[in-house]
């Protein structure tokens, strides 16, 4: 059903719009293809306002996690005890100076690149460092602004990309300082936000998922501004799923950290808050078959996934400490120590996601929702209602491909639902 709390964003379809989805895995993570993932749900999202609005302006901000950015020389992450932490996740380096300093940011092959935003930060003893498109020739960014240490920058060039870019802290003459948070692509040079009345329609996606990240780390506790970038884009509407959050086992922080975001973006944006489907818990059987001095385990009943290598067990015959190492099937797993005897007996496989706090979690977004007057997707109650409660169910029924992240099916049926909860079902 359409909700009726996302007035910002169901505005005339021929106008440009911004839309932000903030998460963590479930939202982005360069492993989703060894999943089985070609499409998640915020591509597919993307994809649908492609077909209802015209073509999209551009491919959204890209962080300093995603794998299109390389390194070389001294950079070093900057520190929430610096007053310029201001980029998503903590995501940006500073340069330590030297013209071997570089970063190179290589364009994805499916995207068209006519014009990019370069954000980036100004810091203590910023220079007026260089950039060069496709190895031509370097540029200068200009000399630092007086009074803006610390600021989130946007650089607009209004240039096409055909391979990448690259950049020096350097200024042509002498080794200088910077600090670079992320880029975003754009289709075409009209598209570039404040381009006046040509600028093209539709809607540019910002996806800002990070896996293995929290809105913990989304929203830390910071001397810089952690949310600025929200700021810059000016948004019509923003997501939030995260499913790491319970990890610690904190959801009064948690639902401090949504507030700080509502809050933040009340002035321009609607936000639509999602609550995950559930994970997988810790469990145990009674039929784990060991053998002395080998570091396999059998179990039936434990239906051994990817997910559990890294995971604590304990048992019968199972030493003090051992976890899993690897995942050979379903049924067979392989120890990081050998088994102290032989026979069948019980197994305990250890998680930090019960199904008490992850529910805890959940009621505290309901509840946030309903009074900071966002728009609300509960993807448990959605699941349970398809194919019965847990993560069990949804697993039986295919939607989840471990214990932790969803199917392409599972995708598919996010996307169908946040697109009902926009009104572009």
């Amino acid at each position: 059903m359409r909700q009726e709390r996302l007035r910002r964003w169901q505005r005339p379809p021929n106008g440009a719009r911004d839309l932000v989805c903030i998460g963590d895995s479930i939202t982005y993570d360069r492993a989703m293809l060894r999943t089985g993932v070609r499409l998640n749900w915020v591509e597919q999202l993307a994809t649908r306002l492609e077909d209802l609005n015209g073509p999209r302006p551009g491919d959204g901000f890209r962080g300093m996690w995603r794998d299109e950015w390389k390194r070389t020389g001294g950079w070093t992450q900057i520190a929430t005890s610096d007053a310029f932490d201001v980029a998503p996740f903590r995501q940006a380096y500073l340069s330590a100076g030297a013209d071997a300093d570089r970063l190179v940011w290589t364009k994805p092959a499916a995207l068209t690149v006519t014009a990019f935003e370069l954000y980036w930060v100004q810091t203590p003893g910023n220079g007026d460092w260089q950039f060069r498109i496709d190895n031509g020739d370097w540029q200068n960014v200009g000399p630092p602004a007086p009074g803006a240490t610390a600021e989130l920058q946007r650089l607009v060039v209004d240039r096409p990309v055909q391979v990448g870019f690259e950049i020096r802290a350097y200024d042509g003459g002498r080794p200088c300082a910077t600090a670079v948070v992320g880029v975003a692509p754009y289709r075409a040079a009209r598209s570039v936000p404040d381009a006046g009345p040509d600028a093209a329609t539709g809607t540019v996606v910002h996806n800002l998922g990070h896996a293995n990240q929290m809105l913990a780390a989304f929203c830390r506790e910071s001397q810089g501004d952690p949310l600025a970038v929200l700021d810059i884009i000016r948004p019509q509407l923003i997501t939030v799923l995260f499913t790491n959050d319970v990890r610690l086992h904190d959801a009064r922080r948690f639902g401090r950290d949504l507030s700080r975001v509502v809050e933040r973006v009340g002035p321009y944006a609607d936000v639509l808050l999602i609550a995950p489907f559930e994970q997988r818990a810790p469990r145990g059987v009674d039929d784990a078959e060991t053998t002395s001095g080998s570091d396999v385990v059998s179990s039936t009943k434990a239906v051994f996934l990817a997910s559990d290598v890294g995971t604590r067990i304990g048992g019968d015959n199972i030493p003090s400490g051992t976890v899993v190492a690897s995942v050979q099937s379903i049924d067979r797993a392989t120890m990081t120590t050998a088994a102290t005897g032989s026979g069948v007996g019980e197994l305990t496989i250890e998680g930090r996601r019960e199904v008490e706090i992850q529910a805890e979690y959940r009621d505290t977004t309901k509840r946030l929702a309903a009074t900071l007057g966002c728009a609300f997707l509960d993807l448990y109650d959605a699941w349970s209602g398809r194919v019965g409660p847990g993560w069990d169910a949804a697993y039986a029924a295919g939607l989840m491909v471990d214990g932790l992240h969803p199917t392409q099916l599972g995708h598919d049926d996010i996307a169908a639902r946040v697109k009902e909860s926009l009104g572009l079902a």
